[in-house]
């Protein structure tokens, strides 16, 4: 996994709800490249694009 473009917009402390929502870019056979953001109470906490391997399923 590779993660391009991060950013942190604010602090996450415990106790808190992280919430993710992805939408995938690009997607291949074997690999998959994901737009992701982390919301906190409708606000955005982190955002950052992912490049994942997908495997077989055992």
């Amino acid at each position: 996994m590779a993660m391009d473009q991060v950013k942190f917009r604010r602090p996450v402390t415990a106790g808190d709800q992280l919430i993710s929502e992805m939408v995938i870019l690009k997607l291949r056979k074997k690999v998959v490249k994901m737009q992701g953001k982390a919301m906190i109470g409708g606000q955005v906490a982190a955002q950052a694009e992912f490049l994942a391997a997908l495997g077989e399923k055992e």
